[in-house]
C-alpha cells in the first residue's frame, strides 16, 4: 500500500508540473507519467499473478531441421546422405531414407 501512495504522489506532482511546462518538455513528462502508471498497475497485479494457476505448458512442436541424416532438394527431389558433398548445400529440407530419388554420387 505504501508503494502505491508514493506512486500516487509522484503522479500528482508530475501531472501538475505538466500544466505549467513548455511543449518541448511535455513529452518527457508524459513518458515519466506513463512509466509510473505502468509500474503502479504492475504492483497492483502482482498478487493476482502469484495466486494464479500455472498454465498448461504447450507440447513442443517437432523441429523443422531435425537431424535425420538425409537431405532432400526442393527442386529435383534428390536425396543426399550426411557424407555427400551436396548435403545441406542446396535448397531443401531434412527427410527420411525412403523419400525422393537417391543421389548418384552418394547413393542417398
Amino acid at each position: 500500500m505504501k508503494q502505491t501512495r508514493v506512486a500516487n504522489k509522484k503522479l500528482s506532482r508530475l501531472f501538475f508540473a505538466c500544466c505549467a511546462v513548455e511543449p518541448c518538455y511535455f513529452s518527457r513528462l508524459m513518458k515519466k507519467i506513463l512509466t509510473l502508471i505502468l509500474s503502479a498497475t504492475m504492483l497492483l497485479s502482482v498478487p493476482a499473478i502469484v495466486n494464479a494457476e500455472p498454465a498448461a505448458s504447450p507440447t513442443p512442436a517437432p523441429q523443422a531441421d531435425a537431424e535425420t541424416g538425409f537431405w532432400i532438394t526442393t527442386k529435383g527431389k534428390k536425396r543426399h546422405n550426411s557424407k555427400c558433398r551436396f548435403y545441406k548445400k542446396t535448397e531443401g529440407k531434412p527427410c527420411e531414407a525412403t523419400e525422393g530419388v537417391a543421389c548418384r554420387v552418394c547413393g542417398g
